[in-house]
């Protein structure tokens, strides 16, 4: 058995917050805080009470210190959350 001794760094990253939501023309863009190269899921529930998150869309890679992505919802309302991967 071959074992190497060495180091590993663990960074505590601060979980996305959601800024203020814009909403035109009924496209919502939801914006929030993250870390460049990171990649984040967006997901959303048509109810609060539905069992399961549903996923936007494809991961969204920040280029920045935030990120976005717009969702033109077929339902009156809808409840988003950000997961960072």
């Amino acid at each position: 058995m071959w074992v190497q001794s060495g180091f590993f760094t663990v960074a505590n990253q601060a979980p996305p917050v959601i800024q203020p939501i814009v909403v035109s023309n009924g496209a919502v863009t939801l914006t929030w805080t993250a870390t460049a190269g990171r990649s984040y899921g967006v997901e959303y529930k048509a109810n609060l009470t539905d069992p399961a998150w549903l996923p936007l869309g494809p991961d969204v890679v920040a280029g920045g210190p935030t990120a976005s992505i717009t969702d033109q919802p077929l339902a009156a309302s809808r409840f988003f959350r950000v997961v960072a991967r």
